[in-house]
């Protein structure tokens, strides 16, 4: 008998201040990390269609992410923006989240993108909300932001949620503690 498991799914969300350059770096890079997930690490990833700006942007999301029923999420500091973002996501979910920051892009485009400077404020809110979160740092080209984002899909795959899925889980264990105590008898 072959058990099933569905796909890992993961809530992704770009969050970006629609004034600063660096949007389309940023969109670009967040599409490349969404084809990583999905083809490299075999997630589904339950997309927020277009990058959130405003709090009622970000509500949708995580109603979004609520109804699809997603294992954790990822939130994509493409750009700097307003904590207020974060904090609309955070309080409304229960799962694990990641933290994503870029370096600075006017290294490369000559433009300003904050990215770093959204992720050190969203710490303090995730602080106060007292909420954990793994940070990732980097594009997905980077080795080490590969690694992190594997760990936490990881740590996703962990969280099963399904009730059915941790009574097949309880049973399989059962299973083979039985096989186990008869072999060592």
């Amino acid at each position: 008998m072959s058990v099933n498991f569905r796909k890992v799914r993961i809530g992704f969300v770009n969050l970006i201040l629609s004034f600063l350059k660096g949007q389309e770096k940023a969109v670009e890079l967040s599409r490349e990390i969404i084809d990583y997930l999905e083809k490299e690490l075999g997630v589904e990833v339950i997309e927020f269609s277009r990058s959130v700006v405003q709090r009622s942007e970000a509500k949708e999301a995580w109603m979004r992410f609520k109804a699809e029923n997603v294992d954790a999420v990822i939130l994509f500091n493409g750009t700097f923006n307003t904590g207020e973002l974060v904090a609309e996501i955070i309080r409304n979910l229960d799962c694990p989240f990641a933290l994503w920051g870029l370096g600075e892009l006017a290294l490369e485009t000559r433009d300003f993108s904050g990215s770093m400077v959204a992720v050190m404020a969203a710490g303090t809110i995730f602080k106060n909300f007292d909420k954990k979160f793994t940070f990732i740092y980097g594009t997905i080209r980077d080795e080490a932001a590969r690694k992190r984002v594997g760990l936490f899909v990881n740590t996703a795959r962990r969280e099963v949620k399904n009730p059915s899925e941790q009574l097949v889980l309880l049973a399989t264990f059962n299973f083979f503690q039985r096989k186990a105590e008869k072999f060592f008898r």
